[in-house]
């Protein structure tokens, strides 16, 4: 869960463009009205899978009172293969791939769609699944420390040959309001733990199952182990620039998602 009061872009550059064209969505400020198209937007929600967000969209306009039983819902970016994008009312769902570097393409050009259509009051959320360790299937888990995968606070990006690091904090007092939301809701069992964000899906969190190595399980278990605090409980593929990302243009950052993945590890401390 992402939220912002205004959307600003802090790159000088976009305003001496004559046309800023936000290529994978097949957009731009020159060939659309983005701010009638979009100016309205207050909930966007992003995820990986396209067929999971056109079946988003279509239960929150049932769930709005906006269900149009004629409506196909179309897909704003059908001029690409990249994306997909649905609206309803105030509500924005797109997709985003699988990893950093589609999510980052996503982020980036969504963020300057926000902000070309002078979109304010924005909440921005990640709905999907996730790894977890340690927990039961269906656990809603509120991250407190994003990661990497060498298990530190940060985000490194090698930009024309330098490394640049950037933070990956997260919204602590958010964390906590989120977690009492739960807790009143009293539906989902939640808990707050740290997440870690790998690069990868197989390599990254050193999944057995890869084709590169085979890991003896014993050996396995006992790295992860060492490796791992008993606040350590979810895998990432995007978390850790969804922060970098958000943060640049001032959003106050917290993450949710659902463990999917059943994962047992006892620590030793």
């Amino acid at each position: 869960l992402f939220l912002a009061t205004t959307v600003c872009v802090n790159n000088p550059h976009l305003g001496a463009m004559k046309d800023d064209s936000l290529y994978h969505f097949s957009l731009g400020t020159t060939t659309h009205d983005l701010p009638a198209m979009f100016g309205d937007v207050k909930f966007v929600c992003v995820g990986g899978s396209p067929r999971r967000m056109k079946s988003f969209i279509k239960h929150i306009a049932a769930e709005l009172s906006m269900e149009d039983a004629k409506s196909e819902y179309p897909n704003i970016c059908a001029g690409t293969d990249r994306f997909v994008m649905y609206k309803t009312g105030p509500v924005l769902s797109v997709s985003h791939g699988m990893g950093v570097p589609s999510t980052g393409i996503m982020l980036n050009e969504l963020i300057k769609l926000l902000h070309h259509a002078q979109c304010t009051d924005v909440t921005i959320i990640r709905i999907g699944t996730s790894g977890g360790i340690g927990l039961a299937p269906g656990t809603v888990v509120i991250t407190k420390q994003a990661v990497d995968a060498t298990f530190l606070p940060k985000f490194e990006q090698v930009i024309l040959g330098k490394t640049v690091v950037r933070n990956t904090d997260l919204d602590q007092s958010l964390a906590e309001e989120l977690l009492q939301c739960s807790k009143e809701l009293n539906q989902f069992e939640t808990v707050i733990g740290n997440t870690m964000c790998t690069l990868d899906f197989y390599e990254g969190p050193k999944q057995c199952y890869q084709q590169l190595s085979c890991y003896n399980m014993s050996v396995h278990m006992k790295d992860l182990c060492a490796s791992l605090s008993d606040d350590f409980l979810f895998l990432s593929l995007h978390l850790n620039y969804f922060l970098v990302l958000l943060f640049s243009v001032n959003v106050s950052c917290s993450h949710v998602a659902l463990e999917k993945e059943l994962l047992t590890v006892k620590t030793t401390k």
